[in-house]
């Protein structure tokens, strides 16, 4: 139901309640005029877009089973084209007469997108061999300045995705620049999630650094972050069965992360401690045992009892992310946070009681708990948001 269809089911109600005049309602109305058309436009819209689909994968499949009969000029200048033609046709969008920003948005961040597809062409035409993290981190350079000229979140969602994708590379590799998977069995798999919570709690922090005329950029670093986090905390959990074999990961470059993530806690608190402590402290306080539990550095016992305190400590962050959502009228924080606390509780539910759901009262049982907890959550979540349309949060 759009905004308009909304508002003409709402006003008799507050005309009832005295809230407001039928005339003032008929002018309430009268601003929001409903938009007949709507729904064929956004009909015309899906079938546009799955056109638009189809007709892409169709031209992907010719290209592809002609590949090697298409000459290496063409490629490289079909590419050139596209990439110009992303940007070029994104900023005119974006500031042109005819502006339409949300197109030019989108062609702008297609051609951040592409850029990576172009140094994979020219690394295969011409049998280039390097590091795969070498060409992230090129990637990563030639689209930096997008963002930033733009101001567009798009482009600035892409650089983020890039910086953690060179992240994950170097950590995961054995030769990897951060040294963390080099000569340790099973290590890189302990260091790629250790590499993102540490990364991702250091983007969190420095977010608090970008001028107030950048907001959106911050929200949109902050947001993506304090998921990573939660995501990395919440499979640490699973570390207590004790399956994941390997040694610990190098003490030393670890220690060099976690102290440039505390670096940067300290930062963002001299510089707004009133934003810091409604979650920063649950953050660090998620973050200590998710990386006793992927380091590993005190043996099998500390990693099992790192994972039982990160299901523990994931639950009380969510809970304060709720309530920071509600302070700072963010409803991004109060949506994962509930988001999180439904998924925790359902898995551990579940992870407790797998053995005796050959039971069928158990099954029964383990459906009224699940219906019972996804009920007062949305509830709790729906009030939340209630309370930051109206204005506040204590």
């Amino acid at each position: 139901m759009s905004f308009e269809s909304r508002l003409r089911k709402e006003t008799p109600r507050w005309v009832a309640a005295g809230v407001l005049t039928p005339e003032q309602a008929r002018r309430v109305e009268a601003l929001h005029p409903e938009n007949e058309g709507a729904s064929t436009r956004r009909f015309l819209a899906i079938v546009t877009m799955l056109g638009g689909a189809l007709s892409v994968v169709g031209l992907a499949l010719i290209i592809s089973a002609n590949w090697d009969d298409i000459h290496r000029w063409v490629k490289l200048g079909v590419f050139a084209v596209l990439l110009a033609g992303a940007y070029g046709l994104g900023a005119r969008l974006l500031n042109g007469p005819n502006a339409k920003p949300l197109v030019g948005e989108a062609l702008l961040t297609i051609g951040c997108a592409l850029f990576i597809s172009g140094i994979a062409l020219v690394s295969q035409i011409y049998h280039l061999d390097g590091r795969a993290g070498d060409a992230v981190l090129l990637w990563l350079a030639g689209i930096a300045a997008v963002p930033l000229l733009t101001r567009t979140r798009g482009p600035y969602f892409v650089l983020l995705l890039a910086t953690y994708v060179w992240f994950s590379i170097e950590a995961a590799a054995r030769d990897g620049r951060l040294a963390l998977g080099s000569g340790i069995s099973g290590g890189s798999e302990h260091a790629l999630p250790f590499v993102l919570l540490s990364v991702a709690l250091a983007l969190y922090w420095t977010a608090a650094f970008w001028p107030a005329a950048w907001r959106k950029f911050a929200t949109m670093q902050q947001a993506l972050s304090v998921t990573i986090v939660c995501a990395t905390v919440y499979a640490a959990g699973f570390l207590h069965h004790g399956r994941m074999g390997g040694g610990g990961l190098p003490v030393q470059p670890a220690l060099w992360f976690i102290a440039l993530v505390l670096a940067a806690s300290v930062l963002a608190a001299r510089r707004d401690f009133n934003a810091w402590r409604l979650i920063s402290p649950w953050l660090l306080l998620a973050a200590i045992p998710a990386w006793l539990a992927w380091g590993g550095f005190f043996g099998a016992d500390a990693r099992i009892a790192g994972a039982w305190l990160s299901s523990a400590t994931l639950l009380a962050l969510n809970v304060f992310m709720a309530r920071a959502g509600l302070v700072l009228g963010r409803p991004w924080l109060v949506n994962l946070g509930v988001a999180f606390i439904a998924l925790n509780l359902f898995t551990r539910y579940f992870d407790f009681f797998s053995s005796m759901l050959d039971q069928g009262m158990m099954y029964l049982v383990s459906g009224i708990v699940v219906l019972g907890i996804g009920w007062f959550l949305e509830r709790k979540r729906r009030d939340l948001l209630a309370a930051i349309r109206r204005g506040g949060g204590s």
